[in-house]
């Protein structure tokens, strides 16, 4: 299929997965990948045409044939959040196996019930949401693997390629085809796209490779999801250009909703016959097929910036002829060339959004990319209907012309020096990622609130600012006094751009339990057994709070309780003890995928402590440390670490 390159290498990278290194090609595997895909997508194209048509045969009711183009498009607005968080928890190759299997047993099915004179539209409306919903997880696992596939450097000349086979298949040989095998009867019609599936599933198990990412097991998926739009939220580049591309779709879909009415007809403005509007139509689609195969080329010559600007602009071409002609030829002419510029922004812009989101989010931010991008269309076809009614055509391409010039404004915050750091940082190991800036949020008591207690000194969270890069920042919530049950209430004050939390609670929950110590036992086993009964009523509130806390999907870090100073009498009793509840946060802790900072190794001396039970300057100085080596050595780790009294004593779990 692809001749002339240099075959792939696969190799190990530094999490251990298996991956493919590139040759000087696009290497074997992404021509699999890249056949596979055609398949699929000539299959998309026909199934999406075959399926109305078919309806068409089974009622002649406008709202049930309506309704099954929302069975098909709703799956993305129901489900694209979770199979964004689904495809970084598996082997992506894996995923869209299964989506494709499940695509074509269903419309093999539907086929059958057809062949029986079983079908209806009930059980069209069943397989086309199934094939909606399998196409959320198809998608966004496509879009995903890519850069697991080529590496990050070969990515626009990838996408151009895949984007290219993508628009002839499923626009060009996918809707015609099956628009004349509905003709042939609906069992062939359904049977056709089913065994092409089957084909590209075929060809995806020539896909070398592992393509599962680092995942933290104890996390949920909804603490997956949060953590997926934050980052795009916090993301400069990521979140301008997912709102820019919700308005431009918004603008778009608003258009062309209406432009049939202002089209077709001998009423019209441009008086077209069915079959000249649908080749207007096929001029934008041309214009994507050239735009897709001159995207890397483009990208070169003019670099990644001045490509966007170039596209976006070119991209208002097709409001301009519509608002200043009535000329088919110039119209066409117009909406050739936005479609390259289209093209043009969708190959620099997906490949850049693939470079810069680290491996183990892609999946996430595709997703909520994609559920932006299509969100906003049925909004923009109810905002164009309603113009039109009420103040005609011009006035829709007029304002929606308008809407897509003002999103070149949000170009005026992007530079290419933002682009190469956050290219530059996305390749960077997990573990140093973000370490230029954060905010840094302590939760808890006294340990962390120890202003009191210093006589006029730095508390902990002064000391932490100390020890943190500039661009660091550090917010105090912990509060003098305050038991484990209290973090919830501290949780709902966390700032908005909080990046990690550390936790030190429990101490004043031990105390309360401390008359445990006076009672007396017949034997050591009773001992045990009122301790033990304690270290559960501890572990149950310990392992509430970490779970509201693992709901927030931040890095976190807790502290266990320290024990007395060393001299303090009746310290060996109090430290075994305090070992029972200790044992409690580390297993809660480690459960979760949250790191814990030892301070029974960190505050190991007596200078350490201000009172028996808060931290003294040098004490709280040692705790700084410890929580700064956590969050800028292995802040963002997919795992749980054990810091202790200095950032080099570390364990990796």
């Amino acid at each position: 299929m692809a001749s002339g390159v240099e075959p792939d290498e696969v190799v190990e990278n530094e999490a251990g997965d298996t991956v493919v290194k590139p040759g000087a090609g696009l290497g074997s595997s992404f021509w699999w990948l890249w056949g596979s895909s055609s398949f699929s997508n000539l299959a998309d194209g026909m199934a999406k045409i075959a399926l109305p048509l078919i309806a068409v045969g089974v009622t002649d009711s406008p709202v049930l044939i309506a309704g099954l183009g929302v069975a098909l498009t709703s799956p993305w607005l129901l489900f694209a959040l979770l199979a964004g968080a689904v495809v970084d928890r598996v082997d992506r190759r894996r995923a869209m196996f299964v989506a494709n299997t499940f695509r074509a047993t269903l419309l093999l099915i539907l086929a059958l019930l057809f062949l029986l004179d079983l079908g209806s539209i009930w059980a069209l409306y069943v397989v086309a949401f199934g094939i909606g919903t399998a196409e959320t997880l198809y998608d966004t696992s496509a879009q995903s693997i890519l850069p697991q596939v080529v590496g990050r450097q070969l990515l626009s000349r990838a996408n151009a390629r895949l984007h290219a086979a993508e628009l002839t298949a499923n626009q060009f040989i996918g809707p015609p085809l099956g628009g004349l095998l509905v003709a042939a009867g609906a069992a062939v019609s359904l049977a056709a796209p089913a065994a092409l599936w089957v084909v590209a599933v075929g060809l995806l198990l020539l896909v070398c490779g592992s393509f599962r990412v680092n995942h933290n097991s104890g996390s949920t998926l909804r603490s997956d999801i949060a953590e997926g739009l934050r980052f795009l939220w916090r993301n400069q580049i990521l979140r301008t250009f997912a709102i820019m591309v919700g308005v431009f779709n918004f603008a778009s879909s608003a258009t062309f909703t209406i432009l049939v009415l202002h089209a077709v007809g001998p009423g019209s403005s441009l008086q077209l016959s069915e079959p000249g509007y649908a080749l207007l139509l096929t001029s934008v689609a041309a214009g994507m097929l050239v735009g897709s195969l001159a995207a890397a080329w483009v990208e070169k010559r003019l670099g990644r910036f001045l490509s966007l600007a170039v596209a976006l602009t070119g991209s208002t071409l097709i409001y301009a002829v519509l608002i200043f002609s009535a000329n088919p030829l110039l119209i066409g002419a117009g909406f050739f060339a936005g479609g390259v510029a289209i093209a043009l922004w969708n190959v620099i812009a997906v490949s850049l959004r693939q470079r810069i989101t680290p491996d183990h989010l892609l999946g996430r931010i595709n997703s909520s990319n994609r559920l932006l991008a299509w969100g906003t269309l049925p909004l923009g076809a109810a905002a164009g209907g309603v113009i039109a009614e009420y103040f005609g055509f011009q006035a829709v391409f007029v304002t929606m012309g308008l809407l897509t010039v003002a999103v070149l404004a949000g170009l005026g915050s992007i530079t290419n020096k933002k682009i190469e750091n956050a290219e530059r940082e996305a390749a960077m190991p997990v573990q140093q990622q973000g370490a230029s800036s954060g905010h840094v949020v302590l939760l808890g008591d006294s340990i962390f609130d120890n202003q009191a207690y210093v006589d006029g000194g730095p508390d902990v969270a002064q000391q932490l600012r100390q020890e943190l890069p500039g661009d660091w920042s550090c917010t105090l919530l912990a509060v003098d006094g305050d038991r484990i049950a209290d973090v919830v209430r501290q949780l709902r004050l966390l700032p908005p751009d909080t990046t990690h939390l550390v936790v030190s609670v429990g101490g004043n929950d031990a105390l309360g339990f401390a008359p445990l110590l006076e009672e007396d036992a017949g034997t050591v086993t009773d001992a045990l057994l009122i301790l033990g009964k304690a270290q559960d009523r501890f572990a149950a509130d310990y392992d509430a709070m970490i779970g509201a806390i693992a709901v927030k999907g931040l890095p976190t870090a807790v502290g266990t309780i320290y024990d007395t100073p060393p001299s303090a009498p009746g310290q060996r009793i109090i430290r075994t003890a305090l070992a029972l509840f200790n044992d409690s946060i580390t297993r809660a802790a480690f459960q979760r995928g949250v790191s814990v900072i030892d301070l029974r190794l960190i505050c190991n001396e007596d200078r350490d402590y201000a009172n028996p039970i808060e931290p003294s300057v040098h004490g709280g100085q040692k705790i700084a440390r410890a929580i700064a080596a956590f969050v800028l050595s292995n802040g963002k780790e997919q795992r749980s670490i054990v810091v202790a009294a200095e950032p080099q004593d570390q364990t990796a779990l």
